[in-house]
């Protein structure tokens, strides 16, 4: 006597892992990078000078500037980067120029908080 044919079928098959790395390169790569960084610093200064009465409130002596660009910058990945991503190339490279530009003026002392820096340090 013939088997009975099953109704519905079943494939049993060995699954392989994949993994892949989460860590987005952005939308060129590298080259992305190094575009998003040259657009932020052609679009920086009109930026600045945009947005430069709402800065001069902000109190961090010589580094205002700065501050003010770094949440700018924040400002643009975390509400416009998700949804262009060369906007968020451009503010990833604004972070880290802003961020490189308070370390050194966190280096040298150039807060202008009102101290004096002489040979034997603040006073």
């Amino acid at each position: 006597m013939a088997r009975k044919r099953a109704k519905t079928r079943t494939i049993i098959r060995k699954v392989k892992v994949r993994s892949r790395s989460r860590k987005s390169k952005g939308i060129f790569g590298d080259a992305g990078r190094l575009l998003g960084a040259g657009a932020y610093g052609a679009v920086r200064g009109r930026l600045a000078q945009a947005v430069s009465p709402l800065l001069a409130n902000i109190p961090g002596g010589a580094i205002a500037d700065e501050i003010g660009m770094l949440g700018v910058a924040w400002a643009a990945k975390k509400f416009i980067g998700g949804k262009v991503p060369f906007v968020a190339d451009m503010a990833k490279a604004g972070m880290v120029i802003e961020a490189a530009a308070i370390g050194q003026a966190l280096s040298t002392g150039a807060l202008n908080t009102g101290q004096v820096q002489t040979a034997r340090g603040f006073r």
